[in-house]
């Protein structure tokens, strides 16, 4: 049996948590990804996030759409939190120090049902140049789908995600045929 440290047993108990409490998704018939309530996810910002930084997250929101099949993320508009207290909420924030962290993702479940869910995503406005900042997005909003780190180099997953700009990427990095399949073992009706 392989000993297992206690970092990794801490991220494993962490994306459990993640998964499960999360908004419930079904993949369909026809492979696409469906929100079992019928409702797609609002995002939106709040005053904090750098009106030069919104691009950037609406491209990595719309990333997701397209990988997925479906308009799961939708941009909520202004004072989206008193017109949608009922929907899944989604809300980019921005902090100056992150203490070494680039991007964090929280979910608050609501609800009895557990289709209404609060989430959060806050990023450090140091991490937010344009091509670093639609990666970060991607990363973060993987997390919020389910998916952990992994210390895989070539994942969009990878714990220090941003690493691959010291390598030379050049482009937003994209989640991998393992990163999109897991996320639709994750929501295919059997969690």
């Amino acid at each position: 049996m392989r000993d297992i440290k206690p970092i990794q047993l801490m991220v494993t108990l962490l994306v459990f948590v993640v998964s499960c409490t999360g908004p419930a998704y079904l993949r369909t018939k026809t492979g696409k990804i469906k929100h079992l309530c019928n409702a797609p996810i609002f995002y939106a910002y709040d005053n904090t996030v750098d009106p030069s930084h919104m691009r950037a997250i609406e491209d990595g929101m719309d990333y997701w759409n397209v990988v997925l099949g479906t308009r799961m993320f939708l941009y909520g508009g202004t004072d989206i939190s008193a017109k949608n207290s009922s929907r899944d909420l989604l809300i980019f924030s921005e902090v100056k120090d992150l203490k070494g962290h680039c991007g964090i993702a929280f979910i608050h479940s609501k609800g009895a049902s557990g289709c209404t869910s609060s989430m959060n995503i806050v990023l450090d406005k140091d991490c937010m140049d344009p091509l670093r900042a639609e990666t970060l997005v991607r990363h973060e909003v993987g997390h919020i789908l389910g998916l952990a780190n992994t210390d895989n180099p070539e994942h969009l997953m990878m714990i220090n995600v941003l690493e691959h700009f010291k390598i030379g990427a050049t482009e937003p990095i994209e989640a991998d045929d393992s990163e999109i399949e897991a996320i639709k073992e994750l929501y295919d009706g059997k969690n």
